[in-house]
């Protein structure tokens, strides 16, 4: 029963964690794209990070931070009234080939191909 409580508290622990940092863009402009981030904040090694978020996500840490990351993104591309630039430079992105880059590593697309894929 121990054990399986333990595990719990972690799962909690890493969703409450990502539940603050990808509610808000401003959260990921202050360097929660990488994984020090999410280890600092839980006080967990890089390994021991990977081991958890390969059981609970199915996924290495670094793979799932960056599906996090697209999925604020293409929230805030597809909402209206703003340019791609804007959303890099909210993101903290030091250029929009940066920006464009990360994209499309992730998705496949780059972010114009990806809105014009949405009108």
């Amino acid at each position: 029963a121990g054990s399986s409580r333990k595990q719990a508290n972690w799962r909690f622990k890493i969703w409450s964690f990502i539940n603050q940092v990808f509610a808000a863009p401003s959260c990921i402009q202050q360097g929660a794209k990488d994984c020090k981030v999410l280890r600092e904040r839980i006080g967990i090694s890089a390994n021991y990070l990977n081991i958890l978020c390969q059981r609970y996500f199915e996924m290495n840490a670094n793979a799932f931070i960056s599906k996090e990351v697209i999925n604020v993104i293409i929230v805030e591309l597809l909402s209206a009234g703003r340019t791609v630039k804007e959303i890099a430079v909210e993101f903290n992105f030091n250029d929009l080939s940066g920006f464009s880059n990360y994209f499309k590593r992730h998705t496949g697309l780059s972010p114009r191909e990806f809105l014009s894929l949405q009108e």
